[in-house]
């Protein structure tokens, strides 16, 4: 962010009972493409802002594929050995765990893993991504699950 000049709108600016003086800035972020996005004063007026550099955790979140061989009691001793794996880890945020069954894709059965890790320094969270996905493999051998992965079945009629 680059600071500019106080903004066009009021001096004084409440919010959530806070009051204080606005100064106005021009936010600047480099996109892919090297393309330069700029939020003119009256969004920032309008908006509220969040640094997510000030944040104290990182989502891990993302849907996993199982085959549609695994039988239901695999899916609930999987889920429920997934969802241990994840309170039990010291990466992970006691309270924000989730691991449910969502959908019945195109070629697995989709189950959600979300958790909030305990850091928000990027490399730690790498790190911390990487040991709970080997995890997450370790789990679903022992449980006997297979991840699934996209595949298309061509049948041939005959005349």
């Amino acid at each position: 962010m680059t600071y500019d000049k106080n903004a066009p709108c009021a001096p004084q600016q409440a919010h959530r009972g806070r009051s204080g003086m606005l100064n106005s800035f021009r936010c600047r972020r480099w996109w892919r493409g090297r393309r330069v996005v700029i939020i003119t004063n009256s969004q920032i007026c309008a908006s509220t802002v969040q640094n997510a550099a000030l944040r104290t955790m990182r989502p891990y979140k993302f849907t996993l594929g199982v085959t549609y061989g695994t039988t239901r009691a695999q899916l609930e001793k999987l889920m429920v050995d997934l969802q241990a794996m994840l309170d039990n880890s010291p990466y992970t945020n006691k309270g924000t765990n989730i691991v449910r069954l969502t959908s019945f894709g195109d070629s697995s059965i989709n189950i959600l893993i979300s958790a909030s890790l305990t850091t928000n320094v990027y490399a730690t969270f790498l790190q911390q991504q990487n040991d709970l996905n080997l995890n997450i493999m370790d789990v679903m051998q022992a449980d006997g699950v297979d991840f699934a992965f996209p595949s298309t079945s061509v049948y041939i009629e005959k005349n």
